[in-house]
């Protein structure tokens, strides 16, 4: 199964399906790679990214278009702007970036196709920005995620039942091509694998699909699989923070990395850890093990779990003086561990939180990953989570739980083990009755959630 990774000479854009069929790229000066960069990115960011997904204006940042596509870029932009394929919206800049936004021309949005890149100058530009930070370039040395690539390559999907239940989704066009894209790459074996320069979170077919789609999923031939997930997530990447800023030890979950550069741990803070002190960290930290912050904080303000989650992610993604009268009800459960988010974001800014918390996680998703190839178990990872064989569900739930240390969180096991007939519900999979090809099915939900 071949497997795209910094060897790869080609590269997928996805551009408007009428500027293909039409030819309306030009190719004088060799810019029409160039060109389908930049409708590609307009469509990524407009359909899938998290932060953009479903509005038609996007950033496109000055830094990285300078960086990849050289110092001509914005006669490019202007080339597209005055075809009429894209259009310009509002100017915006932040300390370290400038960017302007952009959109698709009404007539070229929700239907594009892909195009192959053999740019190959083009395509190393782009691999030497993505993989510019965090040491990015040692991913395909590392042993954890060989092993990763070797699951990948072991995986399939039943892509008949998979795309029948794409297109009885409540989907745009582009998002059904998106994820037939996913089951196609999956199916085919040319799966991509990479590396999140700032997060350092691992991206595959499999984390870009909805998650019903991976019911279809199928690993070494097995239908049967289990995803272990950590519950409250996030949340409790945020117990373990505070516990390492408090106890000075900011590495690696795992204890064998180093700080972020320019974070200093204060041991001497005015927080207290401590298991007896319910009204504070202890309290948070107790919660977010046993997975009930969402509860908690729900019970608590007279909310449904969604909106307590919501509440959540204001806390940990979003600006200090934003959201602040849905934030009190975070602070009224757990004054301390507010205090501590907002300190964090005022002295690394607001970003660095979450993506602190999503560093901790890749860290944590590592280590698992080395353990469980230790133990000859095949695994998949979809960021926080992973997927085994049913078979092996119990190894490693254990190994999952002891990434952590003291601190194990509260794992939740679902399988991912649904193979129906094509004749299935419009918007529901039918239960099947189990089979030794067929694992205990799942009913699933009308509308699909990436991940």
């Amino acid at each position: 199964m071949k497997l795209f990774d910094e060897t790869t000479t080609e590269k997928r854009f996805y551009i408007p399906r009428e500027v293909k069929e039409k030819d309306l790229l030009d190719d004088r000066y060799k810019k029409r790679s160039k060109l389908a960069y930049l409708l590609h990115q307009i469509i990524y960011l407009s359909t899938f990214a998290p932060g953009y997904w479903k509005r038609d204006f996007v950033p496109l940042y000055s830094k990285s278009l300078l960086k990849i596509i050289g110092r001509r870029y914005r006669k490019y932009l202007d080339w597209l702007i005055g075809k009429d394929i894209i259009v310009e919206g509002k100017k915006g800049s932040t300390t370290s970036h400038t960017s302007n936004e952009y959109a698709l021309a009404p007539e070229y949005r929700d239907d594009w196709t892909y195009w192959m890149c053999q740019d190959e100058k083009l395509i190393g530009r782009i691999r030497e920005y993505t993989f510019e930070k965090k040491d990015a370039h040692l991913f395909w040395k590392s042993q954890p995620f060989v092993h990763l690539r070797k699951g990948l390559e072991k995986t399939d999907i039943d892509a008949l039942n998979a795309n029948i239940w794409i297109e009885r989704q409540d989907l745009t066009d582009g998002q059904k091509r998106y994820y037939k894209a996913c089951v196609k790459s999956i199916h085919e074996g040319t799966n991509t694998v990479s590396l999140n320069p700032t997060n350092n979170r691992v991206q595959t077919p499999i984390t870009s699909m909805a998650k019903e789609l991976r019911r279809f999923l199928r690993l070494d031939g097995c239908s049967r699989l289990v995803e272990l997930d950590i519950t409250n997530s996030q949340p409790f990447f945020l117990a373990l923070l505070v516990a390492q800023r408090l106890s000075g030890c900011g590495g690696a979950v795992s204890g064998q990395g180093g700080t972020n550069a320019g974070e200093q741990h204060d041991t001497r803070s005015t927080y207290v850890l401590h298991p007896q002190n319910k009204d504070t960290q202890g309290g948070y930290i107790t919660d977010a093990r046993r997975g009930r912050i969402y509860e908690r904080i729900a019970k608590e303000n007279g909310l449904t779990r969604e909106e307590a989650k919501s509440r959540c992610f204001e806390v940990l993604f979003s600006h200090p003086n934003h959201y602040q009268d849905r934030k009190k009800q975070f602070a009224k459960v757990y004054p301390d561990v507010f205090n501590f988010c907002v300190d964090y974001k005022r002295k690394h800014g607001y970003r660095q939180l979450s993506i602190r918390l999503q560093q901790m996680e890749a860290e944590v998703m590592e280590e698992v990953c080395l353990q469980l190839h230790r133990r000859g178990i095949d695994v998949l990872t979809v960021f926080d989570s992973i997927i085994v064989k049913e078979e092996d569900a119990e190894g490693a739930r254990e190994v999952f739980g002891n990434a952590f240390g003291g601190l194990e969180p509260e794992i939740e096991a679902e399988k991912r083990s649904l193979k129906c007939p094509a004749e299935m519900g419009a918007n529901t999979l039918q239960e099947c009755p189990e089979t030794p090809e067929s694992g205990a099915e799942l009913k699933s939900e009308a509308t699909p959630t990436p991940k």
